[in-house]
């Protein structure tokens, strides 16, 4: 049996489907939120005091039920976030870079 290291939590603890999908890499995580005008994907840092909120993200162009957030995945500092119904479900995937600046 593991050993609960961390629990991540949305912020507004409102119905927003957080934790809809999460993936880690090192020590950076990122977890998708499906909330209906919120969808957001946020990213978590580990340091000597836990696992604290580094940033959210938004995809540029999305609408409130385009599904972003519906896929997450991170290696490195490279992150793809999922938009499976962007478009009328044409879906798109947008592309970060933990080392970006602005």
């Amino acid at each position: 049996m593991g050993t609960q290291l961390a629990s991540f939590k949305n912020a507004a603890n409102v119905h927003s489907s957080f934790g809809a999908s999460v993936d880690v890499s090192g020590t950076t995580a990122i977890v998708g939120e499906l909330g209906t005008g919120t969808a957001r994907a946020y990213l978590f840092t580990q340091t000597a005091e836990g696992w604290v909120a580094s940033a959210a993200l938004k995809g540029s162009d999305i609408l409130s039920n385009d599904l972003f957030g519906a896929s997450v995945a991170i290696s490195g500092s490279t992150i793809v976030i999922g938009s499976s119904s962007h478009a009328g479900n044409n879906g798109r995937a947008y592309v970060y870079s933990t080392t970006s600046k602005g």
